[in-house]
């Protein structure tokens, strides 16, 4: 069953607060602040920001961060399509669906029993090997373009995986296009 981690107790102007947990027909939901301001995936598109509104925005998505990291929370999942803007352009980092606990994955990992998402990967030391050889030993969680080399390599996840993330949106931010793409998994990675 999924753990979900109730981060309304911790105020923060850049994080979208969560108003409910919610089920539509056997979905789960996560009832959100409503961003009227679209979000970064959306503004990258048209083009790179200024240096200036990526340092604001490094910033704020810092303090978000530092926020959750104070409270042992990993949101493990940062790009560009999670990070909303209000109607007056305030940056909110949202979309919590699989933020952790620290505490509760270190606990996994030591059980043995990390949590089963949709897409799964195996680590990037099996990349060389055959097909037919690869065993699913260790679950990927995120966005594969987002995710640090010590997550790809399935290291138990820490404040770091999340760091990493944002300094990849920094750099997409400049760039104006994402960093790692390719046709599938393996060229990605």
């Amino acid at each position: 069953p999924p753990v979900y981690v109730d981060i309304n107790y911790m105020y923060h102007r850049h994080l979208a607060p969560v108003y409910g947990m919610e089920t539509w027909h056997g979905t789960p939901m996560l009832v959100l602040e409503l961003l009227e301001g679209g979000t970064l995936a959306q503004r990258i598109e048209k083009g790179p920001l200024s240096p200036l509104e990526t340092v604001d925005l490094g910033i704020a998505m810092a303090e978000a961060l530092a926020q959750l990291h104070a409270s042992d929370i990993l949101h493990r999942d940062i790009k560009p399509s999670n990070i909303g803007y209000t109607r007056d352009n305030v940056p909110k980092l949202m979309d919590f669906g699989i933020a952790r606990v620290a505490f509760d994955l270190r606990r996994d990992q030591i059980l043995g029993s990390l949590a089963v998402e949709d897409d799964l990967l195996p680590p990037t030391g099996v990349w060389n090997q055959s097909p037919s050889s690869i065993s699913l030993s260790k679950h990927l969680v995120g966005t594969l373009s987002y995710l640090s080399p010590e997550a790809l390599n399935g290291e138990t996840p820490d404040a770091s995986f999340d760091l990493w993330g944002l300094s990849i949106v920094l750099y997409e931010c400049m760039l104006g296009r994402k960093v790692f793409t390719g046709a599938d998994a393996k060229q990605i990675m």
